[in-house]
């Protein structure tokens, strides 16, 4: 069992400079984006949001992955692809160009870095 006293005690280092991996607000939502009794409010702001941290944080394999795999498997195995289409706002569509966008600048990056 963990001591709570002095399991409140101990410090955190936190580095400001370094983002704090993953953004668990973002799992959170895109987990909402499954759930079949998400009002479409709900939906419609959890699929903004998720995408605005994605575009924020250049997350080109995570958004790839959820486009491709997490949705469709978590939350569109309901849905067709037509269905999936005509939810614009509520979900979250791959555009290849996004992608291509944000996965340029994560190259750009790494080669910055070496």
């Amino acid at each position: 069992m963990v001591d709570v006293e002095k399991k409140s005690q101990e410090v955190e280092y936190v580095d400001p400079s370094v983002n704090r991996v993953p953004n668990y607000e973002v799992s959170e939502k895109a987990f909402l984006l499954t759930q079949q009794k998400v009002t479409v409010k709900q939906r419609k702001e959890a699929a903004n949001f998720v995408l605005a941290n994605i575009k924020e944080e250049e997350m080109a394999p995570y958004y790839k992955y959820l486009c491709e795999e997490y949705l469709v498997k978590n939350g569109g195995s309901d849905l067709d692809h037509e269905e999936i289409s005509s939810l614009t706002d509520e979900w979250i569509q791959f555009d290849r160009q996004l992608y291509d966008d944000l996965r340029a600048k994560n190259e750009s990056k790494i080669k910055d870095a070496e």
